[in-house]
């Protein structure tokens, strides 16, 4: 199939990535779904290379992943086929310190922002990954304990040895971004955070305001509810969502899907936001890049906001 999904700056200065962006997480043995693990090299590269197909070019993952493994297991499906590296961007997050049998000392969950642990984790990840650079590092929790200034002298240095590209948040909030960003002296490329017709809460607090005038555009985990969307005893909520997306869809086409309308909505908004899809079946692939191609219009993403919150816009 055609390459479908086009390629977008994340900032005036950041990475170019596709604007659909594959997460990784559904991979990596940390879903409930046992029957859907497929941590092993082969079925990561038959969805890396669907992606790939596509246009999705940019992978998120996570040193946490898979127990602290994935990212080994994503680095030996690159061996495969070595030229995939030259086609792809590699994401990848850490200052999650979680109990498991890779971190034996660790007694409780905790942020570990550290200048020797976020040194620590990069180099681990260029390891595991069998990669040189690693195009944009993100903090993947807002660390309550974080000193900006010890950030900065690791994001300085992984930068200027070459080892991370570009710097971002995960989960931050605004003032938090811009403490970090304060002590640095390139510019933070983006913030992913989750957004959805499910979890709107960025309309409200400001945070796509702040991104949009700052010309950077964030990524969106958990595009479809965390799969609320397609629950199989839904709720409430998603009977409204699901029957006013499949008006909807009717209405654009014949072959549209409600996920693709759910895309779309949020493609659509003026701060450029990237889903981060999280399917590992490779249809729903190919049918997350076809919605970029879908529009709404003004009345149809307010129907969807509307079908969420149960009531009309003020």
């Amino acid at each position: 199939m055609a390459s479908i999904v086009p390629q977008i700056k994340l900032s005036e200065n950041g990475p170019k990535v596709s604007r659909i962006i594959y997460g990784t997480w559904h991979m990596t043995g940390m879903n409930e779904n046992d029957e859907h693990l497929l941590s092993n090299p082969e079925n990561i590269l038959s969805r890396i290379k669907a992606c790939v197909g596509v246009g999705i070019t940019t992978f998120d993952l996570s040193d946490l992943y898979g127990y602290y493994q994935f990212e080994r297991l994503f680095g030996e499906a690159l061996k495969l086929e070595p030229d995939l590296k030259k086609k792809i961007q590699i994401i990848t997050k850490t200052d999650i310190v979680k109990p498991c049998e890779a971190v034996p000392k660790c007694r409780i969950k905790y942020y570990n922002t550290s200048r020797e642990y976020i040194l620590q984790q990069v180099n681990r990840s260029l390891g595991m990954l069998g990669v040189d650079h690693i195009d944009l590092l993100l903090l993947h929790r807002q660390d309550m304990l974080m000193d900006a200034d010890e950030v900065a002298e690791a994001f300085k240095q992984l930068h200027s040895e070459g080892k991370v590209l570009h710097f971002g948040g995960s989960n931050f909030t605004i003032q938090h971004f811009k403490l970090l960003q304060s002590r640095l002296p390139f510019k933070l490329v983006s913030n992913q955070f989750e957004f959805s017709p499910y979890e709107m809460s960025a309309l409200t607090d400001d945070r796509l305001d702040y991104f949009q005038r700052k010309r950077i555009a964030p990524m969106a985990y958990s595009p479809l509810g965390s799969g609320k969307l397609f629950a199989k005893e839904p709720t409430e909520q998603t009977r409204r969502m699901r029957s006013t997306m499949e008006q909807i869809a009717a209405d654009i086409g014949s072959e549209v899907s409600i996920d693709q309308v759910c895309y779309a909505w949020i493609m659509m908004h003026p701060a450029n936001i990237c889903p981060v899809i999280g399917t590992t079946s490779l249809n729903r692939i190919i049918t997350a890049a076809k919605s970029v191609n879908l529009t709404l219009d003004r009345q149809q993403w307010t129907e969807i906001w509307s079908a969420s919150t149960g009531a009309q816009v003020p």
